[in-house]
């Protein structure tokens, strides 16, 4: 299939093939991801799945954290002084299981595995309609906003979890109450971000 390329006036019409992309086995609704390495990650209640940023390639489905999780974020974090760190983490959100305490990790070194985090004050737990980032200079992950009952309502929370052990965290003072439907102004996702300081 071609596509007739109209880039404007006086430039001639030129024409590029499409490439047909694959469809995942599980649909990315309500998904989060992230790239790593030239590989899509996208993460869902449903499935964990990964995409090869190359021509022909196809949807793998990789292993799950071991319980579903509706509404979390994906924070890539990559530690500047080590790379056999940089991982995935799912920030916040619901799950039937106790054990899930609103942090999992997926690293990706070796072929990639889960790990439950336990921040030393759950404050991820149940935690929706909320953001989160990775900051690279104080290696740990800002959480901003959200409600921990389910309630969709402005909150000015906000705290900083170490990415690493033993996962501390800093409760912040925030000016601005940001109302869910506004907060994805205020905190980027970092699906084409490079690896940098905030």
């Amino acid at each position: 299939m071609n596509l007739e390329l109209h880039i404007g006036a006086g430039f001639a019409i030129s024409s590029c093939a499409i490439m047909s992309l694959p469809s995942p086995k599980y649909p990315l609704d309500d998904a989060c991801s992230t790239i790593f390495n030239n590989t899509l990650f996208s993460f869902s209640t449903e499935a964990f799945q990964s995409l090869e940023l190359v021509q022909n390639a196809q949807w793998k489905q990789l292993p799950g954290p071991g319980v579903a999780v509706k509404g979390g974020v994906c924070v890539k974090v990559t530690p500047s002084n080590d790379t056999k760190s940089d991982a995935l983490f799912i920030v916040g959100g619901t799950s039937n299981s106790s054990d899930y305490e609103g942090l999992a990790r997926w690293t990706f070194a070796d072929g990639g595995k889960w790990d439950m985090v336990h921040p030393t004050v759950p404050v991820t737990q149940n935690r929706l309609y909320h953001g989160a980032v990775y900051l690279n200079s104080s290696d740990a992950i800002l959480v901003y906003a959200g409600t921990q009952d389910g309630s969709m309502q402005p909150s000015s929370q906000t705290f900083t979890i170490q990415a690493a052990e033993p996962y501390d965290v800093l409760a912040y003072q925030a000016i601005v109450c940001i109302h869910p439907k506004s907060l994805m102004r205020f905190i980027l996702p970092q699906v084409m971000a490079p690896r940098s300081e905030l």
